[in-house]
């Protein structure tokens, strides 16, 4: 156990996008991490990067529940109505609020959808300690009952392909044609990530889960000393996943990425086969899981209620 000077501080960044089936699940998120994370009040910073949410007065009786909560603005919201690049957006500008504002050990990126079951920040910390060519653990080769992700990179290569090939002439149109003249750095900034990536083995499409995962702070200090967080609308009209640009970035820094997400590790997944109950993926040891959610709002709060139930002796 950490004694008081050896504490480890970490900050959560989130994207919280319109409605109020986003606001409800992000209560319940932020129930889980007080109910399960006893150093939450002392070590945690929670940064919110807004997306159109309008429900923004619901947040303030959770404001106390970490040493500091802060909200932001979405960049791109709306400028852009490509979901993929508002994400892309939010995560740069977390990224960049935090190297600028934060003194962290690590951050953990984290949906809506997302409940919290176990504590969690010491397991990160060792981690990221033995792992010091880590920049980014979450799902990523497997899933946690072992399977293959790889089919998921292949579905991504060839897009991500494209992103790195377009031609120049095409971010000069639209400079010309929106008055975005950002796009033109952007497109040479884009091409210097993506000569980095290739020089330090990235492969198209390779990518962690983008659910939930953490990121060392000190690859997030490297993106800002590269200029990588300069602008947040680097993969404007991409259309590129979150997870799939911000993995791009891990290897252009010179990190790579890391699975931690076997039994006793943090990340869990809940939607993938072969699932287990919540009540095995707690006695495994899983901490964050991600995907909890339904297109059925009754079935969705029947899933919810078992986590809760969680710490609650068999048969009560």
């Amino acid at each position: 156990m950490l004694n008081e000077e050896e504490s480890v501080k970490y900050a959560f960044v989130l994207l919280l996008g319109p409605g109020q089936t986003e606001m409800d699940r992000l209560v319940d998120l932020i129930r889980s991490l007080n109910a399960n994370q006893p150093d939450l009040k002392d070590n945690a910073y929670f940064v919110a990067v807004n997306d159109g949410n309008n429900l923004l007065d619901q947040l303030d009786i959770y404001r106390n529940s970490f040493n500091q909560f802060y909200l932001i603005e979405n960049p791109l919201f709306g400028k852009s109505k490509i979901l993929f690049d508002r994400h892309v957006s939010g995560m740069i500008a977390g990224f960049e609020f935090v190297a600028k504002q934060l003194k962290v050990d690590f951050v953990i990126k984290l949906d809506t959808d997302v409940l919290c079951i176990n504590s969690f920040s010491e397991r990160l910390e060792r981690y990221f300690s033995d792992h010091p060519d880590v920049g980014i653990a979450g799902t990523y080769l497997t899933w946690p009952a072992g399977l293959s992700r790889k089919d998921t990179f292949v579905d991504w290569a060839s897009r991500i392909e494209n992103v790195h090939k377009k031609p120049f002439i095409k971010n000069l149109a639209i400079a010309i044609v929106t008055g975005k003249w950002s796009s033109i750095p952007c497109h040479f900034l884009r091409k210097k990530i993506f000569k980095s990536a290739i020089d330090y083995g990235y492969q198209y499409g390779q990518h962690v889960m983008g659910g939930s995962y953490a990121v060392s702070a000190k690859l997030i200090d490297q993106w800002y000393a590269r200029g990588y967080l300069q602008y947040p609308e680097l993969f404007e009209r991409s259309y590129l996943g979150e997870d799939t640009a911000i993995s791009l970035l891990v290897f252009a820094a010179g990190y790579q990425l890391g699975c931690f997400n076997a039994k006793g590790e943090v990340f869990g997944v809940w939607y993938r086969q072969p699932e287990k109950s919540p009540r095995e993926l707690y006695e495994m040891g899983y901490a964050l899981i991600h995907s909890i959610k339904d297109q059925d709002a009754q079935r969705e709060m029947q899933l919810r209620n078992s986590y809760r139930l969680l710490h609650q002796p068999v048969g009560n």
